[in-house]
């Protein structure tokens, strides 16, 4: 039996599920390992930046000379894997989320002709 020919108290049912399924996929596309890791790394890199700066006596002129590069170059070198992982899960969870969003859409509209026909 196709779903627009489901029961009103099935389709608000499906609904429900459907909207679970897209706020879970939502919150995998934002708050996943990778983009965790990612976020840890960038904060240690500003703050390690940060404290190379302000720990320099010699003025502006030290500033470059001060930060410490090879924290940086490592960082960036750690960030490129952990950022394809991160764009692997996002475009899976995307897919998700957009099917979810479809069929969360088709379920209203179902709804609102029903509502409206029973008027």
């Amino acid at each position: 039996m196709p779903w627009w020919e489901l029961p009103t108290d099935e389709l608000v049912e499906s609904l429900r599920e459907e909207r679970a399924v897209f706020w879970r996929a939502w919150r995998r596309y934002w708050f996943n390992i990778p983009s965790m890791l990612m976020a840890a790394i960038l904060l240690g890199m500003v703050a390690r930046i940060g404290a190379s700066i302000l720990s320099l006596t010699s003025g502006p002129a030290g500033v470059i000379e001060g930060i410490e590069w090879w924290f940086v170059g490592g960082s960036v070198l750690l960030l490129t894997p952990i950022g394809i992982w991160m764009t692997r899960i996002r475009r899976v969870e995307g897919i998700v989320a957009a099917q979810a969003q479809a069929n969360i859409d088709g379920l209203r509209a179902v709804l609102a002709r029903r509502k409206g026909a029973r008027r």
